[in-house]
């Protein structure tokens, strides 16, 4: 498949205050994914059984995801299993990839697969429908330049070119530098949607200069912007503003989103925030950050038409309660007199005039 993302400027620049940056600019995309933003990736024992990944996949469908991952398993166990899944998954309108990273495999109880069992696997998922593969997430290192979770990077790629070349092929990077990631994309991959773990707290002195190396990482790998928001990332984000207000705040994030079931348990906003996200394009627009108040600990996120405000200091933030709030990470914002408050730690998305 070509490897067009999100990121293209706009036809025309508008002026924005000192403290606005905007860090991502966007258009609607024609790309085949631009409509199919919200991945879940399923663990081997919520999918047990056909039954069990049909209930599965017809509630991701009403919480408003559009892509599963699905764990491989042994097609000779069950050789309609793969059929079934994406049956009932393109009925509801969604995609399937089929996982065959070590992790989830191994997950499930299987051994880790070799390049000629995975290809097989493989095969067998795209021939039933399969739009991809997911080959899990793996650490970047020197030793592992052209292996990706004990796979060969550049068979895959060699192979869904020539026999599935609309096909995508989605993996994650464990890497502790911008220049690890870039240098491994840039080397070895070309067709990707990629996600990855973030070993950091954000703060509101860093969230600006983050955000702005991430897209621009992405810019320069040519790879749609793809942000990891399993259970785990999350909470290795969280700090001042609790895992659920970063996940409440990222559900907003352009591009790819690729969420968990822990993630799903840590805020009942999220069914909410993903119909709004679909309903407004959220993940083809640009976006921009406003640290005009971070001396307060207070950053707000520009994503038309949202305000995203994140409260990252002591205190609590009011905002006018006038029907402009549509969404927080919490059940309910406490209110007080003609305010609704945002206490230290939480999101509010605000509808802007």
């Amino acid at each position: 498949m070509t490897n067009q993302g999100f990121t293209t400027l706009p036809s025309e620049e508008t002026a924005e205050p000192a403290h606005v940056t905007v860090v991502h600019h966007a258009h609607p995309s024609n790309t085949l994914w631009s409509d199919f933003s919200a991945w879940y990736h399923a663990a081997p024992e919520e999918m047990e059984t056909v039954d069990c990944g049909i209930a599965l996949i017809s509630d991701l469908g009403r919480n408003g995801f559009n892509v599963v991952c699905v764990p491989a398993r042994n097609i000779d166990d069950e050789p309609d299993y793969a059929s079934a899944i994406i049956d009932r998954a393109q009925k509801r309108g969604m995609r399937v990839l089929v996982d065959i990273g070590a992790t989830t495999v191994e997950r499930g109880g299987h051994l880790a697969l070799t390049d000629e069992t995975a290809i097989r696997v493989v095969q067998h998922w795209l021939d039933a429908g399969a739009s991809g593969i997911e080959l899990g997430a793996d650490r970047v290192t020197d030793e592992s330049a052209y292996r990706h979770s004990g796979l060969d990077l550049r068979l895959f790629q060699d192979y869904l070119a020539q026999y599935y070349p609309d096909a995508m092929l989605s993996l994650g990077f464990i890497a502790d530098e911008e220049k690890e990631m870039i240098s491994r994309i840039r080397t070895d991959l070309t067709h990707v949607v990629r996600t990855y773990r973030i070993d950091y707290a954000i703060t509101a002195e860093n969230i600006q200069r983050r955000m702005l190396n991430r897209f621009r990482s992405f810019e320069k790998c040519g790879v749609i912007p793809s942000w990891d928001l399993s259970g785990a990332a999350l909470n290795a984000l969280s700090g001042d503003i609790r895992s659920n207000g970063m996940l409440q705040a990222m559900l907003a994030f352009p591009g790819v989103l690729h969420l968990d079931r822990r993630a799903m348990m840590m805020t009942p906003s999220v069914r909410h925030g993903l119909r709004l996200r679909h309903t407004h394009r959220l993940a083809s627009k640009s976006l921009a950050i406003d640290n005009g108040l971070a001396d307060r600990g207070i950053i707000s996120l520009f994503i038309d038409p949202f305000e995203v405000r994140l409260n990252f200091g002591p205190e609590i933030d009011a905002v006018a309660n006038d029907g402009r709030v549509v969404s927080s990470s919490r059940i309910e914002l406490p209110s007080q007199g003609n305010d609704l408050l945002i206490p230290p730690g939480d999101v509010a998305w605000i509808i802007r005039r």
